[in-house]
């Protein structure tokens, strides 16, 4: 859907505003960093109901037919065409993840024209947005957010990733949820082939460009499982992923029945220090299964690697502590 220019005698000059934290993280994608970084929207039952979802929709030009709350075969369009700009799974449902995107861009839109950010593409924010676009040289002030008008309020309509750039075997459906061994792996190695320096402070995206991820070892496992719990939306620490600590994502296994997408797990406790480690196990490396390919973001290589150690893990004098574990929603 296209959204047209049009012309005007005076474009004004940009408003100054406070920079909040929200503003602060919209360079880096609003979306994804305010959900990692547990900044919440409150948005009112009507932003999230089909109808909001299709207000949603029409007031970001993605939909153009009747507002009546029908998600028919036009919405589903709409649907597939905004999942796709944001990176999300392209399945014309509007799930959770999805309307929690489109009130995270309606939001954002918002906060360009000093509305309130609730995520509902109502009246008050159509009137804002048109008093934004009268104020440019070529907008066509009819009050909706598309392309241009994102584009002049500096705001990122389709995600690094998105769009045509979409890999939509690596993009999961849900959070917290089953996903196979081999989508583990090829998670995992999104990050391995193109490493993320290793921090405990810092975050990065997985396939999901609007989802980050803390970039240690436990927040690469928690990315390639795309798993975390309610109160570090970043990723579980190497203390959380054990079963004993009561959040029934791992078991313990046998050496025998390790798999790809399993885990060695050595727990701070275990390690005699502050911090633990964690590494994904893609397959053994000899017959013998005294060595293996790994798949870890480790401090000593400087980011994410995929390399062979000898098993349990050689590369530690405490290696002998690590044991092995599976995620509890891994399916064959």
């Amino acid at each position: 859907m296209t959204e047209h220019h049009a012309s005007a005698p005076h474009r004004s000059a940009p408003h100054h505003r406070v920079l909040t934290r929200r503003r602060l993280f919209r360079t880096a994608g609003a979306a994804g960093i305010a959900a990692a970084s547990g900044l919440l929207i409150t948005a009112p039952a009507s932003a999230l109901s089909p109808l909001g979802v299709q207000t949603a929709l029409w007031g970001l030009y993605y939909y153009d037919g009747s507002r009546d709350g029908d998600l028919g075969p036009q919405s589903d369009t709409a649907i597939r065409q905004f999942q796709a700009d944001r990176a999300l799974v392209v399945d014309g449902d509007a799930g959770t993840i999805t309307r929690e995107a489109l009130v995270e861009v309606v939001s954002e839109v918002q906060g360009h024209v000093d509305a309130p950010e609730d995520g509902d593409y109502g009246s008050t924010t159509v009137a804002a947005v048109k008093i934004f676009q009268q104020e440019q040289d070529d907008l066509v002030a009819d009050g909706r957010a598309g392309a241009k008008t994102m584009a002049a309020m500096g705001i990122t309509r389709t995600v690094p990733g998105g769009g045509d750039d979409l890999n939509p075997d690596l993009v999961l459906p849900e959070w917290n949820t089953e996903i196979s061994r081999a989508q583990v792996i090829d998670r995992a190695r999104f990050w391995a082939e193109d490493q993320r320096p290793y921090s405990m402070g810092e975050s990065s995206p997985g396939p999901e460009p609007a989802k980050l991820w803390r970039t240690d070892c436990s927040g690469f496992v928690s990315m390639a499982w795309g798993t975390f719990p309610d109160d570090k939306k970043i990723g579980y620490t190497t203390g959380m992923l054990h079963p004993d600590a009561g959040h029934d994502i791992t078991r313990a296994i046998e050496k025998e029945e390790l798999e790809p997408g399993d885990i060695l797990l050595i727990t701070p406790e275990e390690n005699g220090k502050d911090v633990g480690h964690v590494g994904l196990f893609e397959k053994w490396a000899n017959a013998e299964r005294t060595s293996w390919v790994i798949l870890e973001q480790a401090y000593a290589t400087g980011g994410t690697v995929r390399r062979t150690i000898g098993y349990p893990y050689s590369p530690s004098d405490r290696g002998a502590h690590f044991s092995p574990y599976r995620y509890t929603r891994i399916v064959d």
